[in-house]
């Protein structure tokens, strides 16, 4: 039997884990979304295009994330998955695989989309 105080450990690192991805998803999504909103304004020619490019942009970003997951769940079981102690993973993640990080990083970009898709409904 599994003891409860390692349920707990485990569950807390699950938390440290999935918070550390949500930072990381955050921060890649607002420089982004920076890249995005810049080019849209300096090519598209106005604030309001901007953020409409930066707001597709991220979406974009999260269908291909989605497809990437799909890809990695339809493969399992084909190939062998990399061992993440050899990589440096367990240093950085102890609980969460990659597909899951994929998941969350998803996850971020798509609550920034949502945040752009709102400002813009409102605007």
């Amino acid at each position: 039997m599994i003891k409860q105080e390692e349920i707990k450990k485990k569950s807390r690192c699950f938390g440290r884990d999935i918070g550390k991805m949500l930072c990381i998803g955050a921060g890649t999504g607002v420089v982004t979304f920076i890249l995005l909103f810049l080019c849209g304004t300096l090519f598209g020619g106005g604030f309001s295009n901007g953020l409409e490019m930066a707001k597709n942009g991220l979406f974009l970003i999260v269908a291909l994330l989605l497809f990437v997951v799909a890809g990695m769940v339809m493969g399992k079981g084909k190939k062998k998955e990399p061992e993440f102690k050899d990589a440096g993973w367990r240093k950085h993640f102890s609980v969460i695989g990659l597909k899951t990080a994929v998941m969350i990083l998803g996850l971020a970009f798509l609550l920034l989309g949502t945040v752009l898709d709102y400002i813009l409904i409102n605007d």
